[in-house]
Formats: C-alpha cells, structure tokens, sequence
C-alpha cells in the first residue's frame, strides 16, 4: 500500500464524532421547565376560579345573609380544576368537561335542596326569574339556589379556561359579573364587604401576575391597573350608588297581582267594633300598649283608600335596622283576625314564622301571607322604637309625594290650600290639616260607614260631622290635595292583660293617617277631634245628620181642662146619660189614609218581588247556556246593587267582583267564580255545558245565603225591595236598543246607498 493511497483514504473517511454529552442533566431541565410550566398554569387556573368563587360567596347578600352560597364557590373551584385537567385537549372537549361539571355541581346543590334531578332543567329555566320576580331580600328557593351554582360554575370554568389559554384580563370578566349581578340583586344591602373586595383584588393580582410572561412587555401589569380600578369601581361605587338610590332592577318588572279579599281595610273598622262581645284579634309578649299596623293604603279610586298594588315575595328582613336604635324580638300570636295581613308595630327589621311564602309591598310598610293565618299561629318579629319629636321635623322636607289617580273636587282642593295658607313648610302644612280637622269638625261615632269622594266632599263642606274613618280618609284627600306624600294606616290599639304581654281586641281597631318625610320616613298625624259629639250640633252651615234632639211640645188650640179641684162634683141622681159623641171625619181620614198608604206599600213590595222573581226567571231558563251564566252573574251584581253599592256600565266582571268585595267583604269570594264562568261564556269560542250554567245558579244562591249572614237579616230584606237592580236593568236595556238601532240604521243607510250607487251606473 502506497502513502498516497493511504492518504486519500484518510481524507476520504469522516472524521470521527465527538462524544454525546451526558442525557441525564438535559432531560432534567426539560422536565423542570415542563414541571414549573404546569405549577404556574394551575395557579392562574386556580385563582382565575378563585375571583369567581369569591364573587359567588357574595350571592348570599341576595338572600339577605339568610342563605349561604358555598355550594355556588365550591362549584365554581371545582369547574376551574376540570379546565385546568382538560385544557391542553381541543376545545370542544374542553366544553363538554366544563358542561359535565356544571351539571355535577347543580345536581349535587339540587339534592341537597331536597328535590330530584328531574327537576334540573325547570330549576336552571326558573331560578333567576324567581329572584327577579320576588323583593328583596329574596326567599331562598331551591331553583335560585341551584341557578347560582349553575352560574358560578359556569363562570369558574370559563375563567379559568380563558386563563390558561392566556387571555388572562378576559378570565376577570366572569367574576365581574358576578359582582354586578350581587350588586343589582342586592342594592339595599348596601356596599359590599371590604374583606371580599381586598380577597378579590389578592386573587386578581396573583392571577396576572402568574400569567403574564415576556411576550407581554409588562402588559401584565396594565392589566393590574385597569382591574384594580374595575374592582374598586364596579363592586364598591356601584353598589354604593345602587344603594342610596334604592335601585332595583325588579322595580321595572310588573308583580304578579296579589290581591286581598278585603278589598276596604278601612272600611271594616265598624264591622270590627261592632262584634259583640268583643274577640281577641291577636295577642304579643311585648308588655307596653302599642297600636299595631295591620296594612297600609297608599292609593285612592275615588271609592276608597286601597292597598298597595305591588305586593312581591321576599326572605322575611322587611327594612334595614336603624342605627343607635336598640331591637326587641316580639312574638305576636294571631286570634280571631281573618286576614292574610301580619300585624307589625314599630319599625320593622324582620319577619319570620310563617308556614307560607311572605310577601311585602313596595314601601315595606305591610306584610301578607300567601295563605291566611289561623288561630294561634306565631309570627316573630325583630323591631324598632324610635320616637320622633316635633322639632325634629322642624325644616323637614316631605318626600316626593305620587299623583292622586283621581281628580279632586275644586271645594276640596280650595279648602286644602285654605287650611295650610300660612304654613311655611310640609311640616306645617301636615300639622295644619290635623289642626283644622280636629277643631272645626264634630266626631260622631254613630255616622254610617264610608268614604268615597261624594261622601267626602259632603263630609267636608257642608255636614262637618262624620266617624273616624271619614276624618282619617279626608286627612288623606287634603294632604294629597297640597302635594304631601300621604297615606292611611289601619290596625289596632293594644293594651297590657294582666296575663302577661298585650292584647288587640277587635273594640279596638283604629286608623291614623301618615305623611312620609325625608329621613325620617313615615309620621303618623291625629286629625280627631279629643272627644266624641253623638248628639252635638254641627258648626258648618249645611245638612247634618240626623241627632236626638227633644221633642218640643206642639202647641194647642183646644180650651184648658180645668183644674180637679174647680171641676164641679157628679151629680149621682141624675139618671140621663150624655149622648155619645160620633165619630171624628178626621180619625176617619187618618185611619182611612193610613190603610191606603199600607196599601200601597204592600202593592209596591209585591210588584218589585214579582218583577225580580220574574227577571230572574226569565235569566234561568233562557234557551242559551251562555245567556242563563252571565244571567247569574248579573243577578248576584244586582244583588249588590240593591245593597247599595254604586256600579259603572264599563265596568268588567273582575271590577264588579271587586266593587262587591268593598261591600261584603266576606261573601264576595263565592261570586268571583260566577265573573269568570260569565266572561268565559261571552269570549269562549265553544257555550258552557248545561252543568257549568247550573252549577254558576248554585254558586249564586251560596253568595245570597252568605250575604244575609253577613249584612243581617233587616239590610237584605231592604235590598229585596230596593229599585236599584231594576233601574239597572232597565238602563242597560235601552243601552242595547239604542245600540240596536244604531246598527239597523247603519245597515239601512248601507243599503240606501249601494242601491243609488247602481242607480248611477245605469
């Protein structure tokens, strides 16, 4: 072998390799790099989940700290940790995981609610509107319940899914609605606690942090700043707002109609004081006398003074304690009170111990339950008693009062602007109505119930002499008639029993009317008279009701009987009698004219039952099943007519129900099935069955028997041969006639000119 051969050899070959470094400390570091990639992952994850979980403990200011939501912030954790396994896979795996623990969690909350897992979908479906639909603080239901977890775990998963996929400023996004959410549900519980605020910002910061890396060019921290100032200001400024406001996005939603029976609350004050003997109504531990409110009428029809129509269920705390105001748990045990209204004195913080749901108007002034208390049930209250003095009122302006939703009369709006002429403030200006009322009207218990507008004015302007309830229904027009937010409280006084605690007899119910101002809320003012006058003289210059005045003696025109002791003595020998006188032509005329008019009274009872009997029958056996419904119906309005009771042509068979209800109250609940059977009859496309059109008879008759057990014996028999229901029938007689002959001279004039029309063509 040649040196040049070799040589070419030797370049012909590769150089050797150096040897391989050592595997060992590369595959270490790949591996700690992997290791501190998926720590730092699971920490944004998991705080990403946090912020939402600490938003969600939040939902319990919804039910006002009634109910904790832990179950909503372990749901919301445990969607995050299902992201965080799960989110190096496709993203649609990603949302069926995600799906998948949403639907744990909810279950998991569902059954410790107590229902079952068929119910899921119509508790996600209801949840949220349930909360809507009810005033806060809102019952706890197991569908709003299992809708925050939902949410939660919904807003877990996806911020921490946002996170890791590093969107982390858009992962904030969830809990922040949470937090807006809290704040729209829950405005009057006022700012949110400063604890859960710092914790969220804690948990915000980590979680930037942790997810910002060199790319950003320190867009992390941008991200810091713009959600510090989102946390400062969304949760705590616009809930600070929200709350002073008394905002609520629940106040746009119209309430289902909560109707009470009782349609007059202050209506029935005669009726309850005039229950012999008198029964208990309801009884309380609290030992001082007090006088309780039963219910609140903020609204007048021109009729009477309404309740409140904005009745919403709600978790029990009815306001928000007073500061430097001590609270005393009251128990109150209802008696023979046969309303679904709870009792409540002071100001009330709460309300708790019933079987029902609660319901709580508007204003938070009266409480209902959905199902009428019985006898002896208890209902624990947590009030307030803060006494206002005068002078501190002194410059106090009166809230914004609402519109009156009927128009006054000028001589009540003039006589309004009279008495508070020369009142400088709302103050004066409600002090001096009371002034007025009580100094210059007469209180007279024995005047008969009512308080619409005509009898009112009557009140007002010309009697001057009227029972407490006109004087409190009056205060309330005058008041509204100078702009002053007024309403009108009924209830009862209580007073101490030697048993222990205090007692409301049904003697004692009451009414007093209040104008709200600001600060100070609601103040009740006296414009009774300090003692009743039943037999006093009225000092206003028109009719006044009827008094027990003396009967003044009738002057004589016959000759004196002359003394006994000047009349001369019988002569007892005389043996002729005195003719007999004969008879008088005026005791002929008086006894004669006394039986025409008995007469003539016995033909007119008989004539009117026998037009009524008649009528009746006519709308029994009328051929149309529709016809022998809303016969029925009609009968038992006339029925109240009669008694009565003052009805519009325009009026639907609901209003007429409810017009009734203000006259016996009681009964009335019987003729609202007839209303609906008869408005069904008229609108239906198919006619009512022969047995709905007997059974709407049956009803009737219950509503007439129940009436006379409720109006007495003697008011029915007026009402059986009172004109009203027959003056009705008649007018709506000539109403349809006239209808009628105005659609026959419509088709006549119709006729008349398409046979000119053709005419012309020709």
């Amino acid at each position: 072998m040649s040196v040049v051969s070799a040589d070419r050899r030797a370049r012909a070959e590769p150089p050797a390799r150096p040897p391989l470094a050592p595997a060992g400390p590369a595959l270490g570091l790949r591996s700690r790099v992997r290791r501190e990639s998926w720590v730092r992952a699971a920490i944004g994850a998991v705080a990403a989940a946090a912020t939402v979980a600490i938003a969600a403990l939040q939902l319990s200011r919804v039910f006002g700290d009634a109910r904790d939501t832990v179950d909503a912030a372990i749901g919301a954790v445990a969607a995050g940790l299902v992201a965080l396994g799960v989110h190096r896979r496709p993203w649609y795996v990603r949302t069926v995981a995600i799906a998948a623990a949403v639907v744990v969690a909810s279950l998991t909350a569902l059954a410790r609610e107590g229902g079952s897992a068929g119910s899921l979908p119509s508790s996600l479906a209801t949840g949220i509107g349930d909360a809507m639909g009810a005033a806060w603080p809102s019952p706890a239901f197991a569908s709003t319940i299992v809708s925050f977890v939902a949410l939660s775990a919904i807003a877990g998963g996806v911020a921490a899914d946002l996170t890791l996929h590093r969107r982390a400023a858009l992962g904030l996004v969830p809990s922040l609605g949470i937090w807006g959410l809290v704040a729209l549900l829950s405005a009057r519980a006022g700012d949110p606690p400063v604890a859960a605020v710092v914790a969220w910002i804690v948990a915000m910061i980590v979680l930037l942090r942790v997810a910002s890396d060199d790319r950003t060019g320190g867009g992390g921290w941008l991200y810091l700043s713009l959600a510090v100032l989102l946390a400062v200001g969304i949760p705590v400024v616009g809930s600070s707002a929200l709350s002073k406001d008394r905002y609520d996005p629940r106040d746009a939603r119209e309430p289902d109609p909560v109707t009470e029976r009782t349609a007059a609350p202050l209506g029935r004050l005669l009726e309850w004081r005039s229950i012999t003997p008198a029964v208990e109504m309801f009884r309380s531990d609290l030992v001082d006398p007090a006088r309780w409110r039963l219910v609140a009428l903020p609204r007048y029809d021109g009729r009477a003074w309404l309740p409140a129509q904005d009745y919403r269920v709600f978790g029990g705390a009815v306001d928000t304690p007073i500061d430097d105001a001590p609270t005393i748990d009251v128990t109150v045990t209802m008696g023979e009170l046969e309303s679904r209204w709870v009792p409540t004195v002071g100001h009330v913080v709460q309300v708790a111990g019933a079987d029902s749901a609660l319901q709580v108007d508007g204003e938070r002034s009266s409480v209902l339950t959905e199902v009428p208390p019985t006898l002896g049930d208890d209902f624990e209250l947590a009030v307030q008693f803060v006494e206002v003095q005068p002078s501190e009122l002194s410059g106090t302006d009166a809230d914004e009062a609402d519109p009156v939703t009927v128009e006054l009369p000028p001589a009540i709006t003039d006589l309004a602007t009279l008495i508070t002429a020369g009142a400088t403030s709302d103050v004066d200006r409600a002090a001096s109505i009371a002034r007025y009322l009580a100094t210059e009207y007469v209180l007279d218990p024995e005047t008969p119930p009512g308080h619409s507008l005509a009898e009112l004015e009557l009140f007002l302007t010309r009697s001057r002499r009227g029972s407490d309830e006109q004087f409190v229904a009056a205060y309330g027009l005058l008041a509204a008639a100078v702009g002053l937010p007024v309403r009108v409280a009924v209830g009862f006084e209580a007073a101490a029993d030697p048993a222990g605690g205090s007692v409301a007899m049904s003697s004692g119910a009451t009414a007093w009317p209040e104008v709200a101002f600001d600060d100070f809320g609601w103040v009740a003012f006296d414009p009774l008279p300090t003692s009743a006058d039943a037999e006093g003289t009225s000092t206003g210059e028109g009719d006044v009701a009827p008094v027990q005045d003396p009967i003044a003696t009738t002057p004589t025109t016959a000759p004196p009987v002359p003394d006994a002791a000047d009349a001369p003595e019988p002569d007892n020998d005389a043996v002729e009698l005195a003719p007999t006188a004969g008879t008088s032509p005026i005791a002929v005329a008086a006894v004669g004219g006394s039986l025409l008019v008995l007469l003539a009274m016995a033909a007119y009872v008989l004539v009117v039952l026998w037009l009524k009997r008649r009528i009746r029958r006519r709308r029994r056996l009328h051929d149309d099943q529709a016809a022998v419904v809303v016969g029925a119906f009609d009968t038992g309005i006339d029925h109240v007519v009669d008694l009565g009771t003052a009805v519009h042509p325009a009026m639907t068979n609901h209003e007429l129900v409810g017009v009734a209800t203000g006259r016996v109250s009681a009964a009335a609940h019987l003729l609202e099935p007839v209303g609906q059977i008869a408005t069904e009859a008229v609108f239906a496309a198919d006619p009512p069955t022969p047995p709905t059109a007997e059974g709407a008879w049956e009803r009737l008759v219950l509503f007439e028997r129940a009436t006379t057990e409720e109006v007495g014996w003697w008011r029915r028999a007026r009402a059986a041969v009172s004109l009203r229901s027959l003056r009705r029938a008649r007018r709506a007689q000539a109403r349809a006639r006239a209808a009628s002959d105005g659609a026959v001279g419509a088709s006549r004039d119709a006729r008349s000119a398409g046979l000119l029309g053709r005419l012309r063509r020709r």
